[in-house]
């Protein structure tokens, strides 16, 4: 299943953790996404990323890849329950 991630322009300077985030998130779905395509050879290329610094955790890159790619490729919203860790003052995602 060769679904591959590439980061292009100012986003190829993005810190390590968020792009292993970014990865993690598009590997959830990555089997389905080269089901789509056929089998054919699939690269998201990532570039530009937004996100509001005021509440940002790198975690959630994860959730955003997997859900863009859903609405991306069409495919079944994958189950990610998320709740506030108030004593970590953390978004605490769950994958199911």
């Amino acid at each position: 299943m060769p679904v591959g991630l590439a980061f292009e322009g100012s986003v190829a300077e993005l810190p390590p953790a968020y792009k292993e985030e970014l990865r993690n998130g598009l590997g959830v779905v990555a089997a389905e996404i080269s089901e789509s395509a056929g089998g054919r050879p699939v690269t998201v290329s990532v570039l530009n990323l937004t996100y509001q610094e005021c509440d940002f955790q790198v975690e959630g890159l994860a959730v955003a890849m997997c859900r863009w790619a859903e609405q991306e490729f069409g495919l079944a919203s994958h189950r990610v329950d998320e709740s506030f860790d108030r004593e970590r003052n953390r978004y605490v995602f769950d994958w199911h």
